[in-house]
């Protein structure tokens, strides 16, 4: 009798627990399994020798299926066997297929039985390779049930193929074919999620990186990269009071959410997430078109000072060389006609000029340039560039040193436009016939000569 200490509560012995017992039941049952199944391939193999020494020639394929191969068999399951013979041959016809059937039924015969004394093997009527093709073709599930589940005894190159072909889905109207088609489905319905994604992200990032690009070059810097853009925004625009700092940091947080999807580190956005990007991106945009505008007007404005001050500077230190610098800025334009247009001592053309300048910078002072079309502002810089390298001309001509009127040349201060004007309203020449009015006698003389006669 076993000490009352090796006895278990459940009344067993530590070596005979329910658990051990089991565990050897099962691998018991394994090996049975396991037995049974090599003697039905053993069975296959008898078979397929003999099969192949009677008639070899015709046999292209051997295969064993059912619940053997899918490993679901019974002690009295048998192991079924179908034959595929070339059909291709000359010499197969009915007759032949019947031949070749009967043989193989009792090569099958003795190959062994169970212990109820069924066969062991079980042989279909044999198929031709053009049958099981066109099976497959029309998709067949008795051809396909073959395909994934059999297990190729023998094999002239014919089955392998054909069974690769079903496991990778290639083959139309399969099960295999058609899983494999519906395993792309989330795959495409993911990436349709995140295309939406990117081209969303994608288009909002460009909007803004052109747009703010756009400003700043035009504000005449070098285009910054989109990693740079917010520093040099920054630098450029927030600290010159021209920007807002919201829209850097909403620049920042599409820049961000555009690498973000890139790196596929975001799987998705709501319908009202895509929604506040848009609004973002529209908003931003408008205040980049608004701050175009603004740098517009600021470049026009700078240009237009820069003209007049350069054309008042240097027509006033030509008077002073000349000796005929009036006391009176309003006497400007007078002195500038009588004395270097008149005398012809620079082009009549800068007379024009002169005039372009004043109007111009008169819009400037009442700020009314935005009809003042920036190729005008250049055309007008080209001319009073030209006039200053004819008066310096003149000055070398007549000996004036241009130490004798440099504080002529940079004033203190230049008369303002209205200062220039006062008084032209008594050099307003209007033509008698058409009653249209001119600036002065030659504008009206010209009208005269191009329109009345």
């Amino acid at each position: 009798m076993p000490e009352e200490d090796d006895i278990g509560s459940n009344g067993l012995k530590p070596d005979e627990t329910f658990a051990g017992k089991t565990k050897d039941f099962r691998s018991t049952k394994r090996k049975i399994k396991d037995f049974q199944k090599q003697r039905r391939l053993d069975a296959a193999e008898k078979f397929k020798k003999e099969a192949l020494e009677k008639h070899g020639e015709y046999i292209n394929a051997i295969i064993g299926t059912g619940s053997v191969t899918r490993d679901e068999f019974s002690s009295e399951s048998d192991l079924d066997i179908t034959v595929f013979i070339d059909d291709t041959r000359e010499d197969v016809d009915k007759k032949k297929k019947k031949e070749i059937e009967k043989d193989l039924k009792e090569i099958a015969e003795g190959c062994g039985e169970t212990k109820s004394g069924n066969h062991i093997l079980h042989v279909q009527p044999p198929w031709t390779i053009t049958e099981y093709w066109d099976m497959m073709r029309r998709g067949s599930p008795v051809a396909h049930s073959w395909t994934q589940d059999a297990k190729a005894i023998y094999d002239d190159g014919f089955f392998g193929p054909i069974q690769r072909l079903y496991k990778m889905g290639k083959l139309p109207a399969t099960r295999k074919s058609a899983e494999k088609r519906m395993s792309k489905v989330p795959k495409r319905l993911n990436r349709a999620q995140r295309m939406k994604v990117l081209i969303v992200a994608k288009d909002i990032y460009h909007a803004m990186v052109n747009s703010l690009q756009a400003v700043i070059v035009y504000m005449g810097e070098e285009v910054p990269a989109p990693k740079q853009l917010a520093k040099v925004a920054r630098e450029e625009l927030v600290s010159r009071d021209l920007l807002d700092e919201k829209y850097v940091e909403q620049y920042e947080e599409v820049y961000s959410l555009y690498k973000d999807v890139e790196h596929n580190d975001v799987d998705g956005l709501s319908g009202e997430e895509v929604d506040d990007y848009i609004e973002m991106g529209k908003e931003f945009v408008d205040e980049m078109q608004k701050l175009m505008k603004k740098v517009e007007l600021n470049r026009k404005a700078r240009k237009i000072q820069s003209n007049y001050e350069s054309m008042v500077k240097t027509s006033v230190a030509a008077l002073k060389g000349l000796g005929e610098l009036p006391e009176d800025p309003k006497d400007l334009p007078q002195a500038f006609k009588e004395v270097l247009i008149e005398r012809e001592l620079v082009d009549e053309r800068y007379e024009k000029t002169f005039g372009k300048v004043l109007e111009m910078k008169k819009k400037l002072n009442e700020k009314e340039i935005e009809d003042v079309s920036e190729h005008a502002i250049n055309v007008a810089k080209d001319f009073v560039n030209s006039f200053m390298r004819d008066v310096h001309q003149l000055m070398d001509e007549r000996g004036i040193e241009p130490g004798d009127v440099e504080g002529e040349m940079k004033p203190k201060e230049t008369p303002s436009a209205e200062e220039i004007r006062e008084g032209e309203e008594d050099e307003k020449a209007k033509c008698e016939e058409c009653g249209k009015e001119f600036d002065s006698e030659r504008g009206l003389k010209i009208h005269k000569s191009q329109v009345h006669e």
